[in-house]
């Protein structure tokens, strides 16, 4: 008597590899990344309706550039005196004034004084406030670009000035976290990249190669950016800063995207005795297999 059944199915050895959800996670990280940087580049500021001149701790604000910063210490109460001019047509009446530093466009260091000052129009007046940096050693380390803004009670700005400081706080400090989990973070992109390619297991899509190494570059250029205020080399601004992170992203996204192809072979990375076994694990597969259709 005939017995029939069912053919024995060939086995699939198909590689168990999670290079499809690296590659989805280092994207979302690309884009996180991206997003930083296109929203560090904000509108226009507002049309000022005063001038603002001054001094904090007897050094004039508008000397303050970026080769002369003003020195500031954490725990100290320094006097701001501010000139504030009333450029428009109508009476002024400034409610605060604020001192922000910022490092790639991202506030690490800010200071408010509400004082309630009406300036007429033409009209300049003088106002002094004492401003206290208690913490500051937490906030920032190194050099800042900062501004000293007034604000009316709807906390609309009514005019900026820019300066350059140069914040003596600790390298623990928010921006040194900050500098640290950068690092951090394109230390692990690179070397997931190079392991990738080591291993042969790029994506396959030529932009994804790219945006893979695109990625470890901006952490690069980032990197840069954050060493010229920290080293108190310079305090980069918007047009230094985004060239210095777009140049090394540029050539991490033309090196992946030059990059050669991944090799697609399942058993590229086992050895002859690993294939043997695999080999004999299908040949015994086959064979129970016609056992059980008997």
């Amino acid at each position: 008597m005939n017995h029939t059944g069912h053919q024995p199915q060939p086995i699939k050895l198909e590689p168990t590899s999670d290079a499809s959800a690296l590659s989805r996670f280092w994207l979302l990280v690309g884009l996180a990344l991206f997003t930083l940087v296109a929203a560090s580049c904000g509108s226009d500021a507002p049309d000022s309706v005063v001038e603002l001149e001054g001094t904090l701790d007897g050094q004039s604000i508008g000397e303050a550039t970026p080769s002369n910063p003003i020195a500031l210490r954490p725990l100290q109460e320094s006097d701001l005196v501010v000139d504030i001019t009333n450029t428009s047509s109508s009476a002024v009446t400034v409610e605060h004034l604020r001192i922000e530093g910022e490092m790639l466009d991202l506030t690490f260091m800010a200071y408010d004084a509400g004082i309630n000052f009406t300036v007429d129009p033409g009209e300049t007046r003088q106002y002094q406030v004492p401003v206290d940096f208690f913490d500051l050693d937490r906030q920032a380390h190194g050099y800042l670009r900062t501004s000293l803004k007034a604000y009316d009670a709807d906390r609309t700005e009514l005019g900026s000035k820019g300066f350059a400081v140069d914040v003596r706080g600790r390298p623990f400090s928010l921006m040194g976290t900050f500098a640290g989990l950068l690092a951090l973070m394109t230390a692990a992109s690179i070397a997931m990249a190079l392991l990738a390619a080591a291993r042969r297991r790029l994506p396959a899509n030529r932009i994804a190669r790219a945006l893979r190494f695109a990625i470890p570059g901006l952490g690069v250029g980032l990197l840069l950016a954050v060493a010229f205020s920290m080293l108190r080399i310079f305090p980069l601004p918007t047009t230094a800063w985004i060239p210095l992170v777009a140049i090394p992203t540029l050539i991490g996204f033309a090196l992946g995207y030059l990059s050669p192809a991944p090799d697609n072979d399942p058993f590229a990375d086992l050895t002859e005795d690993e294939i043997d076994e695999l080999i004999d694990l299908r040949t015994s597969g086959r064979a129970d297999a016609v056992k059980a259709s008997r």
